[in-house]
């Protein structure tokens, strides 16, 4: 399961936490009085990073390195990578895409 909404916002826990009322209000602690919206339809009231395997949580650092600042885990191209990391690279990518599409079809005006 993959946290489409926020996604950026919820994957970063060190920026969530240092601003004040954060982690109360996605979930950190106690459950939020509101869903966070994922794909698969399923509600969900705590913030995915209090159960996600610290593996993944990894993955989604890196992930997120890499669209904020281009950069690779490992030194070198693509081809330096893991496949392991490439694989989930390319799942998180799809799984942000399609999010990204169900918004804008969501937020598309009737007419």
């Amino acid at each position: 399961m993959f946290l489409a909404g926020h996604y950026k916002e919820f994957a970063d826990c060190a920026s969530c936490q240092a601003q004040e009322g954060m982690p109360e209000n996605n979930g950190c602690k106690e459950p939020t009085d509101y869903e966070i919206e994922l794909l698969n339809g399923e509600p969900l009231y705590r913030c995915p990073s209090t159960f996600v395997d610290a593996s993944i949580s990894r993955v989604t650092d890196q992930w997120l390195f890499l669209q904020n600042h281009s950069i690779l885990p490992v030194v070198g191209g693509s081809l330096d990578q893991s496949s392991t990391f490439m694989d989930a690279v390319k799942i998180i990518d799809e799984t942000v895409n399609r999010y990204n599409i169900q918004q804008a079809k969501k937020n598309k005006p009737n007419g």
